[in-house]
């Protein structure tokens, strides 16, 4: 069984590898934009999140966690003393349109849809700080 997760992660390995090294020299020489271009849309209207919000996302929440998480969901659950705090990050970060470095991070899942070792047949889930898991 050893060998063959090995194997699996090998073949993974090397997947992606080639998938870098072909976009890599499909865009080689290709120079990079000197400005991005701006969106076709814009939001006209914004409004910032309030503690009810947020207390409705974390209590809606499910109640398992990750590595990256902060704190842990269950427990974010039951301190919600730190309310006020959490959403003054949140509408900080939404205002500014930036996050903090440690929230740019993800676990990065592969899932096979149907058994066997197709790479063709793969989903990836990813897992970020303090979101539940997302499909890419």
């Amino acid at each position: 069984m050893l060998i063959l997760m090995l194997n699996f992660a090998d073949g993974f390995a090397n997947y992606f590898s080639e998938k870098v090294s072909g976009i890599r020299a499909a865009t080689e020489g290709v120079r990079p934009l000197d400005k991005l271009s701006a969106a076709a849309t814009s939001m006209t209207v914004f409004e910032p999140v309030n503690e009810a919000d947020v207390r409705h996302v974390i209590t809606a929440s499910p109640s398992k966690s990750s590595s990256l998480d902060p704190i842990p969901t269950f427990l974010l659950k039951e301190v919600l003393e730190l309310l006020p705090f959490i959403t003054a990050f949140v509408k900080a970060s939404s205002l500014q349109g930036r996050l903090p470095a440690s929230q740019k991070r993800a676990i990065v899942t592969p899932l096979l849809k149907k058994a066997g070792l197709d790479i063709a047949n793969m989903d990836i889930t990813a897992r970020f700080p303090i979101f539940p898991s997302c499909r890419i």
